[in-house]
């Protein structure tokens, strides 16, 4: 009998529940180049080995040879796997490594595990072994972020609404998992430090501008959240959503029934819910339709964030500082980054964010530092 393949042996030691013979398949997978790029989701991932003949509708064998069917998407729906299990070399499968510590990688495991008895559905499948975060692969995908386009503005409300249901319902869903994990845990669960982050952002402001703008609102954002207004951190941005790609000849994405959630690995830190309404809304590149002016767009879109986060029992106030918080953060990182698309893409918004938010006009300067600041030189907490 032939010795499976790596794929195939890795599949089914995540099927087993061994996650320290799947670290070191994944390992054997690197050594040995199994282990390809993925230019579309910007990791690694083991491929479909065995092709399989797909049927046509009068029963026979397609004349194009596809792997992996158990896993693709079609038709905005995913195809559940054919028992709710991996089947080795049939399942391609996302390789990231991570570096959580022992109490951590524990927790996210369990995490993990509760949501796979869901069923393959919104969250996809993850596992994480000792070095590596493992995840379905789902072939033929773009992310959300491909339906922000010029040509189709009108798109951006599709954007909005999957990503703020999403996180409506993994708010009712995080409750039975965060009791789960919390229990015999007299500290709780780790938190995702804002206070830190933000001190960090608002001195590279300063730096950057000669301006410090926040007052009131800055010194708010860097106290400790409320804890019956947090969660467990879901992030979910536009780019952590999957849906499926287009026809070679599309114009433009299909506008999904349903959208699958990838990259859960935060989800053993606690946030704030009111930033992960800001980071529903006003990531980048922000989903915001099409207005005559830019201050009308941030005003529908902040006020589209007041309702989704009083849906989840946060008050506008709270939400005006996660936005603050989260564009001020986002733009600065992008400037040490070298990043200029993105820092021009948040700059407009940014801008907004201080004169509706905070109540002042934004220096000129800093449109003029979007472009001449030189990469790298703002380092800090990523």
């Amino acid at each position: 009998m032939t010795r499976p393949g790596t794929a195939g042996r890795l599949a089914r030691a995540l099927r087993d529940g061994d996650e320290s013979g799947a670290d070191t398949l994944v390992r054997e997978a690197l050594a040995e180049g199994t282990l390809v790029p993925s230019h579309t989701h910007g990791t690694l991932y083991i491929p479909n080995t065995t092709p399989r003949q797909p049927r046509d509708d009068r029963g026979g064998a397609s004349k194009r040879t596809q792997g992996g069917a158990s896993n693709r998407i079609r038709d905005g729906h995913a195809e559940p796997l054919r028992d709710g299990h991996l089947h080795g070399a049939d399942t391609p499968l996302c390789v990231k490594r991570h570096q959580l510590p022992p109490c951590q990688l524990a927790l996210l495991r369990q995490a993990f595990a509760r949501l796979r008895e869901d069923g393959y559905g919104e969250y996809v499948p993850h596992w994480a072994t000792d070095t590596f975060i493992v995840s379905l692969y789902l072939e033929n995908t773009v992310d959300l972020t491909s339906l922000l386009t010029p040509a189709a503005p009108k798109d951006a409300a599709t954007v909005r609404r999957t990503c703020a249901r999403s996180l409506q319902r993994f708010h009712t869903r995080q409750r039975e998992i965060r009791t789960r994990l919390e229990a015999g845990r007299p500290p709780g669960l780790p938190a995702f430090s804002m206070t830190q982050r933000w001190q960090w952002a608002r001195g590279q402001y300063r730096k950057i501008t000669g301006e410090d703008p926040w007052g009131a609102i800055g010194d708010r954002i860097a106290r400790p959240p409320v804890r019956s207004k947090d969660m467990l951190f879901f992030d979910p941005k536009p780019a952590n959503y999957l849906i499926p790609a287009p026809p070679v000849r599309a114009r433009e994405p299909r506008t999904p029934e349903t959208a699958h959630r990838i990259d859960l690995d935060l989800l053993v830190l606690i946030a704030p819910v009111a930033l992960q309404v800001a980071i529903a809304l006003f990531s980048h590149p922000v989903p915001i339709a099409r207005y005559a002016d830019t201050a009308g767009g941030f005003r529908e879109q902040r006020r589209l964030a007041h309702q989704l986060a009083a849906s989840l029992g946060v008050e506008d106030t709270e939400t005006d500082d996660a936005i603050c918080y989260h564009l001020t953060r986002n733009w600065v990182s992008a400037m040490r980054d070298g990043n200029r698309a993105k820092s021009a893409g948040l700059l407009p918004w940014l801008e907004e964010c201080l004169r509706q938010i905070v109540g002042v006009d934004t220096p000129d300067t800093v449109r003029s530092l979007t472009s001449t600041t030189a990469p790298g030189t703002h380092g800090g907490p990523a």
